[in-house]
């Protein structure tokens, strides 16, 4: 039928379903005492793939402190990954990004989350580096995180007793 020469529609019985789904942020807990990265409801991260995320994270830290918007990020340059994270070549740099992105994914999994998409933790571009993600991670204070295991509470010297 139409109503003033347009056509009408019947409503749609659902409401349409959304092309992408919404990616939330990822929390996390830099914890180098024990040289861990903490996931929030996912959990932990040791050995090469923390170290890492640390150094991604000391870069992502200082952005923040002086209030860079999230697109002004600096990417850390693979040759300065390679020097402080005492790696050889630009492959085995890869394979260690591609070993810790997998680990989170398992994190994730394992904790009966969707797994994160590639970049959505650790971003790289092949001109500038890698970073973390500054539109979804949120670097936290490990006593923030929402749901720590007693194992990962007791790990960490900082958490306040109950």
């Amino acid at each position: 039928m139409s109503v003033a020469g347009r056509c009408e529609y019947p409503e749609p019985s659902q409401p349409p379903k959304q092309a992408m789904a919404t990616r939330s942020e990822i929390r996390l807990a830099v914890d180098p005492n024990h040289r861990r990265v903490v996931f929030d409801r996912w959990g932990e991260v040791r050995g090469a793939g923390a170290e890492l995320l640390m150094l991604l994270a000391d870069i992502f830290r200082q952005a923040a402190m002086v209030e860079l918007a999230p697109e002004r990020y600096p990417f850390v340059q693979t040759r300065d990954l390679l020097s402080k994270l005492h790696i050889g070549s630009d492959q085995t740099l890869r394979r260690r990004v591609l070993r810790c992105r997998k680990q989170i994914e398992k994190l994730a999994t394992n904790a009966g989350d969707p797994p994160p998409s590639t970049d959505d933790v650790i971003e790289n571009n092949q001109w500038h580096g890698y970073r973390l993600n500054p539109d979804l991670v949120r670097i936290v204070a490990i006593t923030e995180l929402t749901s720590l295991s007693p194992e990962l509470k007791n790990g960490f010297r900082g958490y306040p007793s109950k």
